[in-house]
């Protein structure tokens, strides 16, 4: 429409045309740099989880070896939440996506930061176990 509305001779609409544009272009940038900022620090707070989580299997199993295979299971979840920058109710875009996604996605994403040595361990065991992660500390 604002395009449009340069091609007209008045000059009111042809500067009211210019402003819109304007406008629309700066509320661009504002929205795709919102997403950026928001995609960087998701990224920061899954390599920090995932660096977290190989730590305490280290601790919390001393004879862990990285050269041997080991099953992992995950119960509950690390709630990502950006109180500075405004979110959506129902949006998954720059979430965190271990908020809202299966175990499987974070052990894939440590295997890929290089902890080849992880599996995830059955669904159907992982429920079977149920009751002793509730007694687990977070």
């Amino acid at each position: 429409m604002s395009v449009i509305l340069l091609q007209t001779r008045t000059l009111l609409a042809r500067t009211l045309a210019s402003l819109l544009i304007v406008l629309f272009g700066l509320q661009s940038v504002y929205i795709n740099n919102l997403y950026n900022v928001k995609a960087i620090i998701a990224n920061q707070f899954v390599r920090a989880l995932a660096a977290d989580i190989y730590s305490r299997l280290g601790m919390v199993d001393p004879p862990f070896d990285r050269a041997k295979p080991a099953m992992v299971s995950f119960y509950g979840q690390a709630r990502f939440i950006l109180p500075a920058y405004s979110s959506h109710w129902s949006t998954t875009v720059v979430a965190s996506s271990y908020d809202w996604n299966s175990a499987g996605r974070i052990v894939s994403y440590m295997r890929l930061m290089g902890c080849q040595n992880l599996s995830l361990l059955p669904d159907t065991r992982t429920v079977e176990l149920a009751d002793e992660f509730d007694k687990m500390p977070a």
